[in-house]
């Protein structure tokens, strides 16, 4: 554990909101990949967990004997940033064969599969397609995941458990902009652009982890990698004005204008609510562009300051329009 440090939290711009990862910028990672898709007793030929991408020519349907329990899983070969999952009905308008309702499993490499779950820790269900005009359905995660293989497991469905699928990848993905100071023109921030970081404090509150140890990547432009100008600490108490925090080790990565923080928990800590704190000084060029955490951690309070990004289900009715659009966003800072 690195040494506590009592900060007067009065003088620096402030930025609140909740530990959650807004992606800037999708792009597909199933179609055109060499990834490898999976499924269990493929209806025909034409129906195997192949035949599962959206450009396919028919979709992934399994035998009458195993639809009330199938599934469809994919090795995207790496861990990727992941940001919604997308279905369609099979591709035969005659036929009103779709998912209705489904639930997902993924993991890292070398981990166990884990459930996908709600805000509250349950198990989340799906809603997918609802009828075959329903052509594409969007459901964005409450929280990207990261992730090497994806299952994805029907519960409801119409006629049987056929459906076409895609994963949407974050190309970028920035800290949400919430509720700032009356000072906040000081900031000079703006939505999908990075935060002027000549003096910066962020808050995050409600964490919950089950692991001791937090690992943070923080990423800009002419930051500096030490404890004189980059602070960032799990609170500890607070004593009138003040507040002590328990601060994390600050690291270089080797590579220009990306830091690591490490922050360790104490045994109270663990799989209880705390809050975090990133205190950033820099030069006028200083810039904050994101922030990528350990992808375990989850917010789990919502006060009236934050700004909390919630799953969204969405109908899209032009699928080539809307992945111009997005990918559009997409663009990396120099």
């Amino acid at each position: 554990m690195w040494p506590r440090a009592s900060l007067a939290l009065l003088v620096f711009c402030i930025v609140r909101l909740t530990f959650s990862f807004q992606c800037i910028g999708y792009a597909p990672l199933i179609e055109g990949s060499d990834c490898r898709l999976y499924a269990p007793s493929p209806y025909s030929q034409v129906n195997t967990a192949a035949d599962s991408t959206w450009t396919s020519g028919s979709g992934y349907r399994p035998t009458d004997a195993n639809k009330d329990d199938t599934w469809i899983e994919v090795d995207l070969k790496a861990d990727h940033v992941i940001g919604g999952v997308v279905t369609w009905p099979m591709n035969d308008p005659d036929q009103e064969n779709y998912v209705q309702t489904f639930r997902l499993q993924h993991r890292r490499e070398d981990e166990q599969m884990a459930n996908y779950r709600d805000a509250e820790g349950n198990i989340q269900i799906f809603t997918g397609n609802q009828n075959n005009q329903e052509n594409v359905v969007l459901n964005e995660f409450r929280s990207p995941i990261k992730a090497r293989y994806v299952r994805l497991m029907p519960v409801t469905y119409s006629n049987t458990p056929g459906l076409r699928w895609e994963l949407l990848g974050c190309n970028r993905y920035v800290l949400p902009h919430g509720v700032r100071s009356a000072n906040a023109s000081e900031c000079g921030t703006v939505p999908t652009e990075c935060i002027s970081a000549h003096r910066l404090q962020l808050e995050w509150t409600g964490l919950v982890t089950e692991l001791t140890e937090v690992n943070v990547v923080i990423k800009g432009r002419s930051l500096t990698c030490n404890h004189f100008l980059i602070t960032m600490g799990i609170t500890e108490g607070a004593i009138g004005c003040n507040t002590e925090y328990a601060l994390c080790k600050i690291d270089e990565s080797g590579e220009e204008g990306i830091c690591h923080a490490t922050c360790t928990l104490s045994g109270g800590q663990v799989a209880q609510p705390f809050n975090l704190m990133l205190l950033l000084t820099g030069d006028p060029q200083t810039e904050l562009c994101s922030i990528e955490p350990d992808l375990n951690l989850k917010s789990v309070q919502q006060d009236s300051c934050s700004l909390v990004l919630g799953q969204a289900r969405r109908v899209i009715s032009d699928w080539s329009a809307f992945m111009q659009d997005v990918s559009g966003l997409a663009s990396t800072p120099s």
